[in-house]
């Protein structure tokens, strides 16, 4: 995965963004209820251990419920 350095810290070329965890689809109020459902805390952790070991090191993300 590619990186750059921002000051004294190495940020991961491809970033995740935490809207799917907050159930902001930017569609329906619908999809933002099935994106809260499946996106339990066990489920983000398992996406947040899946993208370190593939090199993302990076999330931007709100801080609310999760």
């Amino acid at each position: 995965m590619r990186q750059v350095e921002i000051g004294r810290h190495k940020v991961s070329g491809l970033c995740l963004g935490g809207n799917p965890f907050s159930g902001f689809s930017h569609q329906s109020s619908e999809r933002d209820q099935q994106m809260r459902d499946y996106f339990t805390p066990e489920v983000i952790w398992e996406t947040l251990a899946f993208a370190e070991r593939s090199g993302i090191n990076t999330l931007f993300a709100r801080v609310d419920n999760h």
